[in-house]
């Protein structure tokens, strides 16, 4: 802030000579006052005295020498200097921090003098501005296109009225001067320039016809259009990409010139089912990496079949399980550790890894399975669970597979002709028991889980099933490509 203010009045000392000193207050004089009422005002929490006396000492002293000065014409002097140090652009650099603390402390009459001078010159530049723009509006200009793939120039004549109308980049990019002194120059291919000029006259005008789009254009002439900011075209060729898909991968090497940005918007266009059909691996692994974005960071997609993000994953200090924040209710911890609620119904407790993180996960995933579609269906199969009816519990679709079972029933001892609670099973020797407080899944072998039919009566949970079951192999599959390491933790 003192850098600001020095700088401040730097400039406002190499402008003295042209200051006009007749019936004005003095620049310094001005500056004095306002840069220690932004003072008091930066020390309005301040426990220094000291500073606040200098201050107002300071602001005394200039005001006492302009009322001998002034008279009564005092305010009338600093409002006509201070509109003048405005429109020099002297404050430039401090208006973001004089507008916010205005509104903390209405009673400093010069700071709301500041943001009242402010408010009036952006007034009056958008009136110039919006006068200039309506008296261009019958204009016809001139636009040079520079081809430099092609190393050719070529003028291009469009209204303005279109031009302003249907290209918002050039709008804002010549606010507030008159088109007829501006040099318009764009470097872009000439015939998709050619292709978007005649587009938007086709707006304006509907006589005129307008032009097609084809496999061969639609990439270049999406890219210039989101550049300039039309968005209507914009959207057409990301949905004549979307239906046209096959064609256009065909005519086009490369989307390498598509931005994040429109790629993304590209991307949410497609299910699941549709960006499996195309076959050039380079766009259908950009795709899949934007799938597993949107899983990862929370943005629920139907069509990508994403119900449960996995930006609330998390593993388990006890059973090493990763879980979302949704399924760790119902999947039991190996310590099991577990709280009876007044209904009845039970609800399991897991101790989050505090070294454990999505980030660091997503990094591993990414070594081990080097395939963004590996990795979506990685996360999709950790995030997204259902309820067994065979072992009673839930199940993230990641352990699919590994639903624990004896395969022989359970030998319990017999006393005196009467049958103990306890016993064993044959196959392991491990201890059985008749009864039991909670479901377990416990077992020598294992199998696969069998879905609970009462979990498919949930409608979103019947379209994950649905969902799962369709990709099943896609799913599972990834499991058998992780290291030695990443298996003990899903074991």
């Amino acid at each position: 802030f003192n850098v600001l203010c020095f700088r401040i009045i730097l400039s406002a000392s190499f402008r003295w000579k042209k200051l006009k000193m007749t019936k004005e207050a003095s620049t310094s004089d001005v500056l004095t006052i306002l840069l220690n009422t932004l003072k008091l005002i930066s020390l309005s929490n301040s426990k220094e005295k000291n500073d606040w006396e200098v201050a107002i000492s300071q602001i005394r002293e200039v005001k006492k020498k302009l009322n001998h000065n002034f008279g009564d014409e005092m305010h009338a002097a600093l409002e006509k200097k201070v509109q003048y140090i405005v429109q020099e652009g002297f404050l430039d650099p401090l208006f973001p921090h004089i507008l916010s603390i205005a509104e903390l402390r209405k009673e400093i009459n010069y700071v709301d003098l500041i943001k009242e001078t402010y408010e009036k010159q952006n007034k009056h530049e958008e009136k110039v501005s919006e006068k200039r723009s309506l008296t261009t509006y019958d204009i016809e200009v001139t636009i040079q296109c520079r081809d430099d793939g092609k190393n050719l120039s070529k003028n291009f004549q469009c209204r303005s009225w279109s031009l302003l109308k249907e290209m918002p980049y050039f709008s804002k990019a010549i606010k507030g001067q008159d088109l007829s002194d501006v040099d318009i120059k764009v470097h872009c291919d000439v015939n998709v320039f050619d292709w978007l000029i005649r587009w938007i006259e086709s707006q304006q005008y509907r006589s005129l016809e307008t032009p097609g789009l084809e496999p061969t254009n639609v990439v270049p002439i999406m890219v210039s259009a989101s550049f300039l900011e039309m968005e209507k075209l914009v959207q057409l060729c990301l949905n004549y990409c979307h239906v046209n898909i096959h064609e256009v991968l065909a005519t086009t090497q490369s989307f390498g010139c598509v931005s994040d940005e429109l790629f993304q918007r590209f991307a949410d266009m497609f299910t699941t089912e549709e960006i499996l059909k195309i076959e050039r691996q380079s766009i259908q692994s950009r795709l899949f990496s934007h799938l597993a974005l949107n899983l990862a960071t929370g943005t629920m997609k139907s069509n990508h079949a994403i119900y449960i993000s996995a930006n609330t994953l998390f593993r388990c200090t006890s059973c090493s399980l990763i879980l979302t924040r949704e399924c760790c209710l119902y999947v039991p911890c190996t310590l099991g550790k577990f709280t009876a609620l007044q209904s009845g119904k039970i609800v399991y407790r897991h101790s989050r890894d505090p070294n454990w993180s999505l980030d660091n996960h997503l990094r591993q995933l990414k070594n081990e399975l080097r395939s963004w579609s590996s990795i979506y269906w990685y996360l999709w199969g950790e995030s997204h669970y259902a309820m067994c009816s065979q072992c009673g519990t839930a199940f993230t679709f990641a352990h699919y597979n590994k639903c624990r079972f004896h395969p022989d029933s359970p030998v319990y001892q017999k006393h005196r002709n009467i049958y103990l609670p306890s016993g064993r099973y044959p196959c392991c020797g491990t201890m059985a028991y008749r009864f039991h407080l909670l479901p377990e899944n416990t077992g020598c072998r294992l199998r696969e889980h069998k879905i609970s039919p009462k979990f498919l009566e949930d409608e979103v949970m019947a379209k994950v099933v649905d969902f799962f079951l369709k990709h099943k192999q896609s799913i599972l599959q990834q499991f058998s490509k992780m290291s030695p390491y990443q298996k003990n933790l899903c074991s």
